[in-house]
């Protein structure tokens, strides 16, 4: 097997796999790959195949991502030897309500084992959450902020949230949410079981942890939202290093347990925010609906999505309640491809990014995605679109399983061109939109609550 190039980075693809949908392999170390934002699924059936198989990587981040398992083994396998792991903000499901083998939400496979698995949610049936099977494959293993959900298959026992085959200890464990069945352990290492909470705390871990049903949206259909009444929200600690969610919410000073942490209405209604190219730079305007405690805008530029330069301030209005619309010129070289974002702040200091947009006013021969707003709406959508000649494209739209929901291949567009995507029918959640012509194939998110 060949081994994976450093410094790869897969964002926001949906597969639908009957096996690995993503490998990460080195024969020897492999440094830097990033998978984040993707939707996932396997359907493997009766074969221990992980959705994400990592093995002998350093410094991967997986995060945001969102992992549906069918009847496949693991979500995520860490094999052979991996150090400085990053595994943050990510959702776990299963959609097989009696898997015919025991699947696992993390398994680490061998010892000497490095990672950092903070604030993530997993929610699988007749599953180990976190599985270790050999000793020390803990023993470089941070494990914080984390929600365990391990339901039954019928009357069996064979799940519960932690499972350690060897004697391993884990570097840091605590301020987790654990769920089980009643029958069922909570925890288990070196062939000692532990029942519950209690117990597993006389061993020194999870002081903070708390065991309560931490009450999804609709764990059902792999939605891992937390309702509005959830305990989890406000029982984790701080990590410098993650300030945001799995949906791009800032977190608070206590933030809750788990991918998810947006309890609270945003801020700020942004239902418009356009760049367009000017002959001196790129003019930028946004529109508020409605503003509740608005500190200021602050105005991001970057060149490649990942370093991320703030280049002014833009002050808010506090309180309103009517359409506010602001302006902003940046005096830049338009030869180059760049991304915007705003990150709006209030008088306490919490923030929320927006979408990101992008000009590519050197590019005439390609048709641009200049906005696509409200996002998140309560369902409905306006794309604007530019086409440099008249042009045919197809849009689809797919649901969080990469199932399409809808289709319509669009003729004769031409200049500036607005259509119209309406979710009112569908539940909550994430969707993917996709627009193609023959030559060029956008995609991004869009998010109905």
């Amino acid at each position: 097997m060949a081994d994976t190039p450093d410094n790869c980075k897969i964002e926001k693809c949906t597969f639908n796999c009957n096996e690995t949908c993503i490998k990460i392999y080195g024969s020897s170390a492999v440094t830097g790959n990033i998978i984040t934002q993707n939707i996932l699924e396997n359907n493997t059936t009766g074969a221990e195949t992980p959705i994400i198989y990592l093995y002998y990587n350093t410094g991967t981040e997986v995060t945001k991502n969102r992992l549906i398992q069918g009847d496949s083994g693991n979500g995520i396998r860490i094999h052979g030897h991996n150090t400085g792991l990053k595994i943050n903000n990510n959702y776990l499901s299963n959609t097989n309500s009696s898997p015919s083998i025991v699947p696992c939400s993390i398994h680490i496979e061998s010892s000497g084992q490095s990672a950092d698995i903070y604030f993530n949610t997993f929610s699988t049936k007749r599953s180990w959450g976190i599985h270790g099977n050999a000793s020390n494959t803990f023993t470089s293993v941070n494990f914080k902020n984390n929600i365990l959900v391990a339901y039954k298959n019928g009357t069996e026992s064979d799940n519960s949230a932690i499972y350690c085959s060897g004697s391993s200890s884990f570097a840091s464990c605590d301020y987790n949410c654990y769920y089980v069945d009643a029958g069922s352990y909570l925890a288990s290492k070196n062939s000692t079981n532990y029942w519950d909470l209690t117990e597993w705390k006389a061993t020194g871990y999870d002081t903070h942890s708390i065991s309560v049903d931490p009450k999804f949206e609709d764990a059902a259909n792999n939605d891992l939202d937390l309702l509005a009444t959830s305990l989890a929200f406000g029982k984790g600690v701080s990590l410098g290093s993650i300030s945001d969610d799995i949906k791009g919410y800032s977190r608070p000073a206590s933030p809750a347990i788990g991918a998810f942490d947006a309890n609270s209405p945003l801020p700020v209604e942004l239902i418009s925010f356009k760049a367009r190219c000017k002959s001196e730079g790129v003019e930028l305007t946004w529109t508020t609906a409605s503003e509740l405690n608005n500190n200021f805008f602050e105005i991001q530029r970057s060149s490649d999505m990942q370093n991320w330069q703030t280049i002014n301030e833009v002050k808010g209005s506090g309180n309103s309640n009517a359409l506010l619309s602001y302006l902003y010129f940046d005096n830049t070289n338009v030869s180059e491809t760049f991304y915007y974002q705003l990150k709006q702040v209030d008088f306490d200091g919490k923030f929320v990014f927006s979408e990101k947009i992008y000009t590519d006013c050197n590019d005439e021969s390609k048709f641009k995605v200049m906005n696509i707003f409200p996002n998140p709406s309560s369902g409905k959508y306006e794309v604007e679109m530019f086409f440099p000649a008249k042009s045919s494209f197809i849009i689809s739209v797919f649901d969080y399983k990469g199932c399409m929901i809808n289709k319509e291949i669009v003729g004769d567009a031409e200049g500036t061109y607005l259509y119209k995507i309406d979710l009112s029918d569908y539940k909550d959640g994430l969707y993917m939109v996709q627009i193609a012509d023959e030559n060029t194939c956008y995609y991004n998110k869009l998010i109905k609550h």
